[in-house]
């Protein structure tokens, strides 16, 4: 076997088409959207079998600071590997090992993947680490919660899976009776709009929202893929829910909210209704998996507990940090798993009234955490 760091789009879409693991996150056309709407730097390790591609490793490059690293993907809930089941033991120690060489040669402190697979996950860590020569971490915290339309159509989910304790169809009627509307983004006044009300909100709960530069690239350029805000109106726009259509693997992808906060009160559950919303823009279309985006692992969490009440399945995602600089490493990474573990053992209300009261700088790793 044999590790290259060039590949065409065509070879590349071709072997990631024949992954099951394949997502619209591991396409050139995502690399290209977070190449040119951020400053990173991109790469591709792919790795050969008599000529034949049988692994495959998106990657971006931070640049400059002192904590630099390596990233699969950024801004993406799926990344990592992708690999051919029958060989995927050797590919993953082909790929740890020359993702080690890259980072010790350009000085830089880690790596941090994204896999679906937990063997997968493993065994790239301990690849990385054979020797002796690299620290990691792995973390389960999160997941994806997905739902099947053909196994559970919309129907279904309105009349079997909500439940009138939380109060789904309740808070989905009420948007209907007072005379909102969905209207999907047409134009650039829509796209701006959207990306408003995404702002205001992220700055609200201490995220840090990505450039308005991201969405236009994504409304303009994507090939591959179909980026779709849906905003909600009424007078004016209310709130918004964008998402990636992936039509290969017939699956949208949600991405980002936004909610004017303001003009929310408790009568009005807006979450529940964009779910709903694009859902139902899915199923009209007669695409089969609707992604919902990254969850905590917790089912006392409040987006746990949301995301399933649509009838979905949690499917966990396994996060793995490989340190090459132990010193840096380590700094960094003991704090974090000090807000991992107490995310973990605080009570959701609690947890909420921290983040109100958190600084700034922690906030972000809080809003992170609680995704």
């Amino acid at each position: 076997m044999i590790v290259r760091e060039s590949v065409s789009d065509h070879e590349w879409n071709k072997f990631a088409l024949s992954c099951e693991d394949v997502t619209f996150y591991h396409t050139p056309e995502w690399m290209r959207l977070l190449r040119d709407s951020f400053d990173f730097r991109t790469g591709c390790l792919v790795v050969e079998d008599d000529n034949e591609i049988v692994g495959l490793l998106p990657f971006t490059v931070s640049k400059g600071g002192i904590y630099r690293v390596i990233d699969s993907l950024p801004h993406s809930d799926y990344g990592g590997p992708l690999v051919r089941q029958n060989s995927k033991g050797e590919v993953m120690l082909r790929l740890s090992e020359r993702l080690r060489r890259m980072c010790v040669g350009e000085g830089i402190v880690a790596s941090r993947l994204i896999f679906s697979q937990e063997d997968l996950a493993i065994s790239f860590a301990r690849g990385a680490a054979r020797g002796g020569r690299a620290l990691y971490a792995i973390y389960s915290d999160v997941g994806d919660v997905v739902i099947d339309l053909f196994k559970k159509p919309i129907e279904h989910i309105w009349n079997k899976e909500f439940d009138s304790r939380r109060g789904q169809r309740k808070y989905i009627r009420r948007f209907e009776r007072d005379g909102f509307q969905v209207v999907e983004a047409r134009n650039g006044h829509h796209l701006q709009s959207f990306y408003k009300l995404y702002w205001k909100n992220i700055n609200q709960v201490g995220g840090r929202p990505v450039p308005y530069r991201f969405f236009m690239n994504a409304w303009q350029d994507l090939h591959s893929g179909q980026f779709v805000p849906l905003l909600v109106e009424k007078d004016c726009f209310f709130g918004g829910i964008g998402f990636f259509l992936y039509e290969k693997k017939n699956s949208i992808y949600m991405f980002c909210a936004g909610i004017d906060r303001d003009l929310c009160n408790t009568r009005l559950h807006t979450m529940t209704y964009l779910f709903w919303e694009a859902m139902k823009w899915a199923s009209e279309r007669n695409v089969r998996y609707v992604h919902m985006g990254t969850t905590p692992n917790n089912p006392e969490s409040l987006y746990y507990r949301q995301k399933m009440g649509f009838g979905g399945m949690f499917l966990p995602l396994y996060k793995v940090t490989i340190g090459y600089n132990p010193r840096p490493f380590i700094l960094r990474q003991k704090p974090l798993s000090l807000l991992i573990r107490l995310r973990s053992r605080i009570p959701e209300p609690a947890w909420h009234k921290l983040k109100k009261r958190a600084p700034r700088f922690l906030l972000r790793q809080l809003y992170s955490l609680a995704r």
